[in-house]
């Protein structure tokens, strides 16, 4: 793996990295964060962002190929109420879908570090939004702690609540958002933060991944929709297995996994069906101890992720 300086040649592809994270965040916050579109679109925006003065993008490489990419800038605080110092803003990290859990991102955000102390900063800064707990969980392996809280309240008197979804099964299109959902949550299952070492996991919920489980037959997908937004999905693999069950945090603790649930069981459930198996995350297990399933085993360490197997027996 290379890092390098990144310069104007590297333009697409900084479009390209900078779509990928921005998908993610418009499949959190639609109405914040723009749709995906051509890369191009954003060409002026990163370039701004690459000949800013005091202003670094970091490439990173593998096999000549474009894998990540950072962005920071320098800058000084000022004034009567604090002390005058000079810090260093990251503003955005990408590491493409391909090359995830590979320590792409420590990487590329120790080069910022160094390239942060030869500029003389007191200290790393970052925004990281709530939704975001696998990006939380990396930085603070890396020693960033909170302190201070952007705070919000929409004015807004119509917001978009879990009871107002539509559940339908899962098309081929979806998988896209589906893929985006799963890796808000990856932080939930992975033992580093980072991904490092889930490699395998990770191919196994990619978006191509995905699309072939909602073709075979052996898969039944219920997804939630609101409005354009995915709120949620189930995946019952063979009738008897709980493969996927995530709901998106703004549309959590308002029953929509129950009624997931209650969909698939309906369509997957047989007559001659002892039970349903799932493997866990540590987190969620308070979410299927309600449904009813119980442990089966202790928690359980392979290939990098970690997960408690449960069943729910039927009879």
């Amino acid at each position: 793996m290379i890092i390098r300086t990144a310069t104007e040649a590297d333009l697409l592809t900084i479009c390209k990295l900078g779509m990928e994270v921005n998908l993610l965040h418009h499949e959190a916050w639609p109405t914040v964060f723009a749709p995906e579109a051509a890369p191009e679109r954003d060409r002026d925006y990163w370039r701004a962002c690459l000949l800013h003065d005091g202003a670094l993008i970091l490439i990173a490489e593998i096999d000549c190929q474009a894998a990540g990419m950072v962005t920071a800038q320098i800058s000084e605080e000022t004034g009567s109420l604090v002390h005058p110092h000079k810090f260093c803003r990251i503003g955005s990290i990408s590491v493409s879908t391909s090359h995830r859990g590979g320590g792409i991102g420590r990487s590329l955000m120790s080069g910022i570090e160094a390239w942060a102390t030869s500029q003389g900063a007191s200290d790393l800064r970052l925004t990281v939004w709530d939704f975001n707990q696998r990006a939380i969980a990396f930085y603070e392996e890396l020693g960033y702690r909170t302190r201070s809280r952007l705070m919000w309240k929409p004015l807004q008197t119509e917001t978009i609540t879990a009871t107002s979804c539509e559940l339908r099964p899962a098309h081929i299109e979806d998988a896209t958002a589906i893929n985006a959902l799963i890796l808000q949550f990856l932080h939930e299952f992975t033992i580093s933060a980072d991904g490092s070492g889930a490699e395998q996991f990770l191919a196994s919920v990619s978006t191509e991944a995905e699309a072939r489980y909602i073709s075979d037959p052996r898969y039944l997908y219920i997804t939630a929709f609101a409005g354009d937004v995915l709120a949620g999905f189930i995946a019952i693999r063979d009738r008897s297995h709980i493969a996927h069950l995530f709901v998106a945090p703004q549309f959590q603790r308002q029953g929509l996994a129950t009624r997931l649930w209650q969909a698939a069981l309906s369509s997957a459930s047989d007559h001659d069906l002892e039970g349903f198996t799932v493997n866990s995350s540590p987190f969620a297990l308070p979410v299927y101890e309600r449904l009813g399933f119980v442990k089966t085993g202790p928690k359980i360490e392979k290939h990098g992720i970690c997960f408690v197997p449960m069943h729910l027996s039927l009879r």
